[in-house]
């Protein structure tokens, strides 16, 4: 995790996010289903619900196939 971290700080400070280890679009499988599954479980949705939209926002400003680093770039952002 630390060299996700590390890396990823890397791009940030750089503003550059190369998609090397996974893009922003294969994450959002992942987060779609643990909304199903929170959903189901009658677990709070709110965060995956939360990440679900900004992974969306990213992906169709064109970001989907960055690295997640460049999620940063949503959490500037003021919300709609």
């Amino acid at each position: 995790m630390t060299g996700f971290v590390s890396a990823y700080a890397v791009q940030v400070d750089d503003g550059k996010y190369p998609g090397l280890d996974a893009t922003i679009k294969t994450h959002l499988p992942t987060i779609e289903y643990l909304l199903h599954e929170s959903e189901v479980a009658g677990v709070n949705a709110e965060i995956p619900k939360l990440f679900k939209a900004l992974v969306k926002r990213a992906t169709s400003a064109g970001r989907g196939g960055d690295s997640y680093a460049a999620m940063i770039e949503q959490f500037r952002k003021a919300p709609a």
